[in-house]
């Protein structure tokens, strides 16, 4: 039998042990910062973003449908192979990058 694992203390650290960690008491986990786009930038920037706009509400058109009418669940991997047909055909669609963000899980 295992034994329970400790819980871990959530009061800060006393101020010696802060001083010689080499670890920041203070983490930014985020940061803002405010585009300044030129105009050729922000219309090239609304362009991608209605071209994932639009690749988005198909996608899920496309699974949507695929439930109502069948009852069928349409995988990323299956969705993603329908992509890459798209992008063969459509060269609006080639430029379309495979990954925007990394999922968080």
């Amino acid at each position: 039998m295992k034994a329970p694992l400790k819980k871990q203390s959530t009061r800060p650290a006393p101020a010696t042990a802060a001083a010689a960690s080499p670890v920041p008491d203070r983490i930014v986990l985020t940061y803002k910062t405010q585009l300044r786009l030129t105009r050729r930038q922000y219309r090239a920037f609304e362009a991608i973003l209605e071209q994932q706009r639009l690749l988005y509400n198909a996608a899920l058109e496309e699974r949507i449908g695929a439930y109502d009418k069948a009852g069928l669940t349409i995988t990323e991997a299956q969705q993603s192979k329908s992509l890459t047909v798209i992008r063969s055909e459509d060269p609006a669609f080639a430029r379309v990058q495979r990954r925007i963000r990394a999922r968080s899980r």
